[in-house]
């Protein structure tokens, strides 16, 4: 009986150490996992930001940010540059996002993929030709 109740003990010493080493890798795991959707983010909207250049050319490409006029894909170039993890531009406080005390609903989360997704495609501006 004293070797079963051992082996009994030893499985659950290997199981806590196996739980507690699974534990820390979720930890990294989710590092690694929110490091690379930034990264994939930025990927996509930096690919996006250099298309219009390239049929605009030269061209600015006028937008609105509050009461001032700026040139959308220079703003946007800033943004997408301070949230990829791999630039060295500086995070802007001005373009992240704001405080927030609880976690977003479905709604906002499926509202942000149909925007990234395309969805709303038809609400889009058209890039004006150089």
């Amino acid at each position: 009986m004293a070797e079963v109740e051992r082996l009994r003990r030893d499985k659950e010493r290997r199981d806590l150490k196996l739980s507690n080493q699974r534990s820390h890798n979720a930890k990294l795991i989710e590092v690694l996992e929110d490091q690379a959707g930034a990264w994939f983010r930025a990927t996509m909207l930096r690919r996006y930001v250099r298309a219009p250049r390239r049929a605009t050319g030269e061209g600015r490409f006028q937008s609105i940010l509050g009461d001032q006029k700026v040139d959308f894909l220079v703003w946007a170039e800033q943004y997408v540059n301070q949230l990829d993890p791999l630039h060295p531009a500086p995070r802007v406080p001005e373009l992240m996002p704001g405080p927030t005390w609880s976690f977003r609903s479905d709604s906002a989360t499926q509202e942000q993929i149909a925007r990234l997704l395309g969805r709303h495609w038809p609400q889009t501006y058209k890039v004006p030709a150089s």
